[in-house]
């Protein structure tokens, strides 16, 4: 007789706590999930024509990289020098000046007039000291982006400006 009530003795396993594991581990899952482009996968863009023999096209000449551009401050803020590269322009608004015209060689023709593709490609990078004015940036953002000819007409020379980390004290 003891035997028969075991069999009659229903196991009841609560289930709740089981499926909440369950969705916890499933959200833990997808949420640390982190999606990896697949090893290899290079987009490459191929020329659509066969390379030709001869001297380069000079249109298909392949962009300056940036000119950099240093502007130096006093201990009062004022522009102390222009520099690119090893290359030192003076100061104020005679340095920005030899900067432009330093711009317009690197970039133009022998005519002195920027192509408007190239002032668009044209990317020019500033590093300025902590202590220097704002307004001398500015002016060198006049200098380096565009030149009003005497007629009034404006000559893009670049347009694409960058700041660099500032350096200095």
């Amino acid at each position: 007789m003891a035997r028969k009530k075991r069999d009659d003795e229903k196991l009841n396993i609560n289930m709740t706590p089981m499926i909440d594991i369950v969705f916890q581990l499933l959200i833990f899952f997808v949420m640390s999930f982190k999606i990896v482009t697949p090893e290899g996968d290079f987009s490459v863009k191929m020329p659509m024509t066969p390379p030709t023999d001869g001297q380069p096209n000079p249109e298909d000449t392949p962009p300056l990289p940036p000119i950099q551009i240093r502007l130096n401050s006093s201990t009062n803020g004022q522009l102390l020098e222009v520099q690119s590269g090893p290359r030192n322009f003076g100061r104020g608004e005679a340095g920005l000046e030899s900067l432009q015209k330093f711009i317009l060689q690197q970039i133009a023709p022998k005519d002195g007039r920027p192509n408007p593709e190239v002032a668009k490609e044209t990317e020019v990078e500033l590093t300025c000291d902590f202590r220097l004015k704002y307004e001398y940036v500015i002016k060198c953002i006049s200098y380096v982006t565009g030149k009003r000819e005497a007629n009034g007409e404006i000559i893009r020379i670049a347009e694409k400006i960058k700041f660099a980390a500032p350096v200095g004290n």
